[in-house]
Order: structure tokens, then sequence, then C-alpha cells
């Protein structure tokens, strides 16, 4: 969902955000799925690590992973977690939380060296 084809993608966004999708935002703002799904999102270049699926049930799964994403000269941090619920079309993301963090703890949080 970061990539630039799904990102731009709208018929891609509404089928994979829930109706009652709501995000925790790294900045510290919450956002509802109107307010995700636009047609004018920048591109953002960013590296995505140690994405791993959790599943807690046979319809829900949480997936955790860390981010680096560059804005420009600006580089922001975070660890992520999402919900997603299997739907009759696919896998939906119901909640997104990013949580600031420094460089050096990536990689802890998943037990990473």
């Amino acid at each position: 969902m970061w990539s630039e084809e799904k990102r731009f993608d709208l018929a891609f966004q509404e089928a994979r955000f829930a109706a009652d999708f709501m995000e925790f935002g790294r900045s510290g703002r919450t956002y509802t799925r109107a307010q995700i799904i636009r047609a004018d999102s920048s591109p953002i270049e960013a590296k995505l690590k140690n994405l791993i699926v959790h599943e807690l049930d046979a319809t829900t799964a949480l997936v955790t992973y860390e981010s680096e994403a560059r804005f420009g000269n600006e580089v922001e941090y975070a660890l992520r977690s999402s919900v997603w619920v299997r739907a009759v079309g696919g896998w939906q993301m119901r909640f997104h939380q990013g949580t600031p963090c420094q460089p050096n703890t990536l990689g802890a949080a998943h037990g990473a060296a």
C-alpha cells in the first residue's frame, strides 16, 4: 500500500480500507477512511523492514513492521501496526497506528539484533 502504483489506485484503496477504518498517525493525529483515500497523495520514498503477519484468528491479522520514510531531506522512522480483517472481497485494513521512534531502536521491536 506504500507503493506508488497502489497509493494512487483509488479502486484498490477503496477495496482495502474498511468502512470503519481509522488511524493513529505517526504525527499523533487521527485519520478517517475519507482522509486517507485521496487522489492527491504524494509519492513516498520508503524502506519497510521486519514485516510480520500475526494471525489472530481465521479472519483477523495483526501486521507489524518498521518504516523509514524520506520526505525531501527529512527522514522519519516509525514502528507500525495494522489490524486486517477478511471480508467478502478480500482483506481490509480496519486500524493502523504509526509510532515515532529513533533509528537505533529499529529491529528491537521484532527481536532483530
